[in-house]
């Protein structure tokens, strides 16, 4: 089941968080908690995060936020604890975060999301959900 989560989920969303990069970790780096949460509270403020429940417990989870202006709609956060991966939960998630989307914002024409850089074993994931590699998101420390 599928529901819309409030702030009282945030230090669960974060161990969940960190349990799904936990596997590749030696590839990515090391997630900072502090960071994540900071993420998810973004998120609860600009947008929504919704959690996939099973038995009771929060196994996956995913949001969105609008962009400027109203073009375009960033998802965030598409996570499914490891336990339950290859079972088509991350793909319902898709689903259902694109039909809210498209019922409640009939403006928005392009949805968006970020792949953490050498990230790429969810790269298939997205491009058989009709996602394509656009751009590189550079950044630099200062």
């Amino acid at each position: 089941m599928i529901r819309e989560l409030s702030k009282k989920y945030l230090v669960e969303l974060v161990k969940l968080n960190v349990s799904a990069l936990k596997p590749i970790e030696k590839k990515i780096g090391k997630t900072s908690p502090v960071w994540l949460k900071e993420y998810f509270e973004y998120t609860f403020k600009e947008g929504k995060v919704f959690g996939y429940f099973l038995e009771n417990k929060l196994i996956g989870c995913i949001g969105y936020i609008i962009g400027p202006y109203g073009g375009y709609a960033e998802i965030q956060h598409v996570l499914v604890n490891p336990k339950f991966r290859g079972k088509g939960i991350g793909k319902e998630l898709m689903i259902f975060i694109e039909k809210y989307i498209k019922k409640n914002y009939p403006k928005i024409k392009e949805f968006r999301l970020n792949v953490r850089y050498k990230n790429d074993s969810v790269l298939d994931f997205y491009e058989k959900n009709g996602y394509s590699k656009r751009s590189y998101l550079m950044k630099k420390k200062i």
